[in-house]
């Protein structure tokens, strides 16, 4: 169970999973696509069936933790009182900025696979900026999470993740012409593609762990659904100004524009608290249990 001794190692297992689902389905998708001829309806079908597995098996596997619900508390309640809490509001303009980047990183990497179908020369250099980037920013989620829990500290991480994450973008999308990735470009810079990698990785622990430092239980789950629809939005929105205004402007304008957006989440997390060393912030008493629950 999650607590605040290894909060942060356990959203970097959490990252880890999603990453490696995200990279595992790209790749078995874009093999299935290019070089085996598989049809797109099948790669669908196939996709719906493992999310379909998933759903059997949390039904069936996953234990509910303990946990008494406030019954007098509806959803609006529930929501009134997350969106009041001071570190939630605060918390706000450093998370909105950064997903709607990691929308645009997520639509790079889609267009990365696609710059790598030219033959073997172009599929070797695909492995090379695939690995530069997969393997420390993997590890760095390990590593960093554990190193956060063990330190009792969120904002220097959430702070060096979003500089290297804003420089990854930034350098990805100079790399960009005529919507698509130049391999070379990106290979003959994969040292520093390595370091903001790895630097990149430090973010998603620290963050997702902070959410849960300064919450109480009682409204987690009104929190993480908020956190959701941010994340779902992002997605949507990160492609379109990244896509749109890199094809539109020019790597250059999305660069400054990256900065702006960068700059908005760093001053952001100069505002927050470290949650591990002062007390979270107070909610709304929980409602008697009624003795015919006891």
């Amino acid at each position: 169970h999650s607590n605040r001794a290894n909060r942060a190692q356990l959203m970097a297992f959490f990252d880890l999973v999603t990453f490696g689902g995200l990279v595992a389905g790209f790749g078995a998708a874009f093999l299935a696509l290019h070089a085996f001829g598989v049809a797109d309806a099948v790669v669908l079908a196939v996709g719906g069936l493992g999310v379909t597995v998933s759903v059997v098996m949390v039904q069936f596997l996953v234990q509910e933790t303990p946990f008494t619900p406030d019954l007098q508390r509806g959803t609006i309640d529930l929501l009134h009182t997350v969106l009041r809490n001071k570190d939630i509001q605060r918390l706000l303009p450093v998370y909105i900025p950064v997903v709607a980047l990691y929308g645009y990183v997520l639509t790079f990497t889609d267009n990365l696979l696609g710059a790598g179908t030219g033959g073997p020369g172009k599929t070797n250099l695909l492995l090379i900026v695939v690995a530069s980037l997969g393997i420390p920013l993997g590890l760095s989620l390990a590593v960093s999470g554990r190193l956060s829990d063990r330190a009792r500290l969120r904002r220097p991480f959430m702070a060096l993740g979003l500089a290297c994450f804003g420089g990854l973008a930034i350098l990805l999308a100079l790399a960009t012409g005529a919507g698509s990735p130049d391999l070379q470009q990106l290979v003959s810079r994969w040292p520093l593609i390595v370091v903001l990698a790895a630097g990149a990785g430090t973010f998603p622990p620290a963050a997702l762990a902070y959410l849960g430092d300064i919450v109480e239980h009682a409204v987690t789950g009104t929190t993480f659904g908020i956190y959701s629809i941010i994340f779902g939005s992002g997605l949507i929105v990160g492609p379109v100004l990244g896509g749109a205004l890199t094809q539109a402007l020019g790597p250059i304008a999305f660069a400054v524009i990256a900065l702006g957006l960068i700059g908005i989440s760093g001053t952001g997390v100069l505002f927050i608290r470290e949650p591990l060393k002062t007390p979270r912030t107070a909610v709304a008493p929980e409602s008697p249990i009624p003795p015919e629950t006891r």
